[in-house]
């Protein structure tokens, strides 16, 4: 079976080999996992691991902003960060007006070249393609630029109007960013990534009702420009984030990515109960015990009960985050060879 149909069955609880699997790593941890296997390539990495997905990238023309690496310095949220504060070195900190906004530009779209999509969603047929990586990120996209979470926090408590402009034009840029990759795929990008983290370990970062008011229009916009152009959604949650699923299923959204089981509320066999018939999940694999801490059985046995959880489908099967260098090797490779990845 193609990776692209394995994908298409499993979510729509139908026909499927195996789970879908979704790799993510940190660069150091591929580079461990190449030499392991003897790959030269990232490409013939993800193939060996099993990873049924490619990234459609457009191509970045536009400034260079410097360390920019050639993985990562597409990635819109990169550029974005890196023009403001180029634009402003000492960030958006000090601006406490929407009026001091006036002379700064959020606007990114036309750096980038989109005519490479279509050949790239040809050449990946095979795949289901995903455009985009944690679009959207109101919160740890402005962190920086803010001078800081806490700063961020206090933004998103206090409705600050300068803050709430700042994720007005970010929106825009990020809105216009994907239309345009969208429009340039033709209706075969499968998936478009968005990302926002809403909780902590223990609790939710903020109210269901905060996010509906600061942010729900907004990610409503994004799903349904996705949806429109025949894509599901996936978002990036990391925390404890249960009371916002209601709320993001009524919104538009298909697929929570990483689902971070070891925070408060997040227990996989009781997601899957609540909301499985709705939703589908991606990731789920502790990152933070199991896979850098257990034993070769214990990853195996963690494998295994979300095979058995999700043997009807509504799983891609990956990591609950970037893996970390404080994983072993043979853990790693024991979870995707008992996920059916590596034959």
């Amino acid at each position: 079976m193609k990776p692209r149909q394995r994908v298409a069955g499993a979510l729509a609880r139908g026909t499927f080999d195996r789970l879908p699997i979704k790799h993510l790593a940190v660069a150091q941890v591929d580079r461990r996992l190449s030499e392991q296997l003897g790959v030269s390539s990232n490409e013939d990495l993800l193939d060996r691991l099993g990873h049924d997905f490619r990234e459609i990238r457009p191509v970045y023309r536009g400034p260079d902003f410097g360390n920019m690496d050639s993985e990562h310095g597409c990635i819109s949220g990169t550029v974005l960060a890196r023009s403001l504060t180029a634009q402003r070195p000492s960030g958006l900190a000090d601006i406490d007006s929407p009026a001091d906004l006036e002379s700064v530009s959020f606007e990114f779209a036309d750096w980038y070249d989109y005519s490479s999509v279509r050949q790239q969603c040809a050449d990946a047929a095979n795949y289901a393609t995903i455009l985009g990586y944690c679009e959207g990120d109101f919160i740890n996209g402005q962190s920086g630029l803010r001078g800081g979470f806490e700063q961020v926090y206090v933004d998103i408590g206090l409705a600050e109007p300068v803050y709430i402009e700042m994720i007005e034009r970010r929106f825009r840029a990020v809105f216009a960013h994907l239309e345009r990759g969208l429009v340039a795929g033709q209706g075969q990008i499968d998936f478009v990534h968005f990302g926002e983290d809403l909780g902590s370990q223990a609790a939710p970062l903020f109210g269901v009702q905060t996010y509906r008011n600061l942010f729900g229009a907004k990610y409503r916009s994004f799903f349904d420009l996705a949806h429109r152009h025949g894509a599901r959604t996936m978002m990036h949650i990391c925390g404890s984030a249960a009371e916002f699923i209601p709320t993001l299923i009524a919104d538009g959204l298909d697929v929570l990515d990483v689902v971070q089981t070891s925070a408060a509320g997040m227990d996989l066999a009781e997601l899957k109960r609540r909301f499985g018939h709705e939703l589908a999940f991606a990731g789920t694999f502790c990152v933070q015990h199991v896979l850098p801490h257990g034993t070769i059985e214990e990853v195996r046995e963690e494998t295994r009960r979300r095979l058995d959880l999700f043997a009807d489908g509504g799983l891609i099967f990956g990591p609950s985050h970037q893996i970390q260098p404080d994983a072993p090797v043979e853990n790693i490779l024991t979870m995707y060879e008992t996920a059916g990845g590596i034959r």
